[in-house]
């Protein structure tokens, strides 16, 4: 919906085509001051866009937490309780009896180990404590155990602590591009490198899978378009990278694989490596 400052900046325009207007002067005085209400919206959505992206990673944190310390603890205790059962030696169980009871405890301790998974993949615990690259390493190796698909993660050996905000896109990026590289790509192997350039920061997520075709590829790296099942991921990564005036790059050929590379730029003392702070702004 057009705000009332657009509606009227495009009638005046409209009486300008028409010969109405105050001439060649007033028209370009209309087109400035459309581009600077454009601009001021484009600006207003990316604040509120920024804003939903938080909310939603302040969500996905409260529930890892929640999965962790309430759900899997009372997991862990029922796990207890039945290997107390099984192993007690007063208790009188019949085979039938020890089977099922066995059977649920393997289900539970199994259940316990996706609750933790599935909590680690909302919000990793890791990303808080230790930074972006113990947490990429982490994701790598778990991500290799459930796709067998093999990661080679390479980290800038001088990389310090990044702000909170900065850390957390460009993992929910590696995440996601290594997601979409086992649902679609149909390669074996992928590699991320996350490396210093300049005063900016680049992280790179190559698979050598069956690529992406040219026009689908011209649909991803348009900013308009159709978002398909893959290009949602897309949207999202560059709706993240949009809120530090970074941005989002992806190079295909067929059956040669795709790279996408993400870039963010630092401030120069982030870019030295002076910056330890996991939440400096």
């Amino acid at each position: 919906m057009k705000s009332s400052s657009m509606k009227k900046i495009s009638k005046r325009a409209s009486q300008n085509e028409r010969g109405t207007g105050h001439g060649a002067e007033t028209g370009l005085a209309d087109r400035a001051e459309a581009n600077e209400v454009l601009q001021a919206e484009d600006e207003s959505l990316r604040k509120f866009s920024g804003r939903l992206l938080r909310l939603q990673d302040d969500e996905h944190r409260r529930i890892a937490r929640d999965l962790h310390d309430i759900t899997g603890q009372k997991l862990a205790v029922q796990s207890m309780a039945l290997s107390q059962l099984l192993n007690s030696k007063s208790a009188v169980l019949d085979d039938e009896t020890r089977r099922v009871l066995s059977d649920c405890d393997t289900i539970n301790k199994q259940v316990g180990e996706e609750i933790r998974t599935l909590s680690y993949l909302l919000h990793p615990p890791l990303l808080d404590e230790l930074g972006l690259p113990s947490a990429v390493k982490w994701y790598a190796e778990r991500f290799e155990r459930r796709t067998g698909i093999r990661v080679k993660v390479d980290m800038y050996p001088e990389l310090n602590r990044l702000p909170a905000d900065i850390e957390m896109t460009l993992f929910r990026i590696i995440q996601e591009s290594l997601t979409n590289v086992h649902r679609y790509s149909g390669s074996s192997e992928a590699f991320v490198l996350v490396k210093l350039v300049g005063e900016q920061i680049e992280a790179k997520i190559e698979d050598r899978g069956r690529g992406i075709h040219r026009d689908a590829l011209n649909e991803l790296n348009e900013t308009k378009g159709k978002i398909a099942l893959l290009g949602a991921g897309i949207q999202s990564m560059k709706e993240r990278l949009r809120q530090f005036d970074g941005k989002l790059e992806i190079a295909s050929r067929t059956n040669e694989g795709t790279v996408i590379t993400a870039t963010v730029p630092l401030s120069p003392h982030l870019a030295n490596g002076k910056q330890k702070s996991p939440k400096g702004n």
